[in-house]
């Protein structure tokens, strides 16, 4: 996949599917630039974007972020990166998840 990061380009949507019939698709907005966490730990700062969502205020409860990387030189998808938490009364409602999805790059 040829890297979408154009500069006059300030972000990118990814439509996700409607929460019900007859309601439109919800968009997910990604940020562009450097991805200052190093998310494959190759020792590379890739270009790519971001998006991220969570609770706010005196406690933290739940948050989201998803980040594209992109091969700064061949501009190709290089990996994508998942992390969701969540913060409950007990440690059974309580999670952290992670997933890397790296792809090839030749």
């Amino acid at each position: 996949m040829r890297c979408p990061v154009y500069p006059e380009k300030p972000f990118l949507l990814v439509l996700l599917d409607p929460p019900a019939p007859g309601f439109p698709p919800n968009p997910l907005r990604f940020a562009p630039g450097r991805l200052a966490d190093d998310f494959d730990q190759d020792g590379v700062l890739e270009i790519g974007y971001m998006a991220t969502a969570g609770s706010g205020g005196r406690t933290f409860t739940s948050g989201w972020v998803q980040a594209l990387g992109y091969d700064p030189a061949k501009r190709l998808l290089k990996y994508e990166y998942l992390m969701a938490v969540r913060e409950g009364e007990s440690q059974y409602t309580s999670y952290a998840q992670e997933r890397l999805v790296r792809f090839r790059v030749r």
